[in-house]
């Protein structure tokens, strides 16, 4: 899809994802990446990614050896309204 696409732009190089949740316009993701920080730091940057933040502890991932997270956001399409009900 073209979300998925887009978080493939943004992502950085070698993350993992193990889970995707979307609801409405609100986005979970899980997974692992060799750096959390560099992580949020682009969704941060990303067109339409409003409040990224992790939202449980960063670990590290046993098998990986990278950051184990799981981090949320708003998103909304170029000349989408952001929705003001601020729930799923």
């Amino acid at each position: 899809t073209l979300f998925r696409s887009l978080l493939g732009q943004l992502l950085p190089k070698g993350t993992r994802i193990w889970d995707l949740t979307i609801a409405g316009n609100r986005v979970e993701i899980r997974g692992a990446t060799p750096k959390a920080s560099d992580l949020l730091a682009a969704l941060s940057r990303g067109k339409g990614v409003k409040n990224a933040m992790f939202t449980s502890p960063l670990r590290e991932d046993p098998e990986s050896r990278m950051e184990a997270f799981t981090v949320t956001f708003i998103y909304h399409l170029s000349g989408g309204k952001p929705d003001k009900g601020g729930g799923a």
